[in-house]
C-alpha cells in the first residue's frame, strides 16, 4: 500500500472531526452574446466542505503577500480543489481565495493550505 493510501483517508478523517464548514463557490462565466452585450449562460459550482482554519503570524505578514486579517484553512484534496478568486463563506462572512499552497506526497496532493481574505 502506498503512503499516500494511507495519509488520505488520514487527513479527510482528521479534517472533518476537527474542522468547520466552509462553502467555497467558483462561477465560470459563460459566452458573451454580441446581442445583448452581455455575458450569458454563466454557472457555479458549490462545494460545502470542512476546512480547519488558522492565522497567520506576524512574520508571515511582514514578510510576503499575506495581509493582516487574512485566514488560512486546511482542507483536503479529496474535498475540494482551490482556485484563486474563488468566494468562500466561513463563519457567516464573505472572503475570496487569495492563494494556496499544496502538500504533495509522492507527487499526488494530500491537503491545501488555502488564504482567504474579506
Amino acid at each position: 500500500m502506498r503512503l499516500y493510501d494511507k495519509l488520505q483517508p488520514t487527513a479527510d478523517r482528521l479534517i472533518t472531526q476537527f474542522g468547520e464548514q466552509v462553502t467555497f463557490t467558483r462561477t465560470y462565466p459563460g459566452a458573451f452574446n454580441p446581442a445583448t452585450g452581455a455575458i450569458e449562460n454563466s454557472s457555479t459550482n458549490v462545494s460545502t466542505v470542512y476546512a480547519v482554519p488558522s492565522e497567520y503570524n506576524s512574520n508571515q505578514i511582514t514578510v510576503s503577500s499575506i495581509q493582516s486579517g487574512d485566514l488560512k484553512l486546511r482542507v483536503t484534496s479529496s474535498m475540494y480543489v482551490p482556485n484563486q478568486g474563488d468566494a468562500a463563506e466561513f463563519n457567516n462572512e464573505n472572503w475570496v481565495v487569495v492563494d494556496y499552497m499544496t502538500t504533495r506526497v509522492n507527487g499526488l496532493d494530500v491537503t491545501y493550505s488555502v488564504q482567504i481574505r474579506k
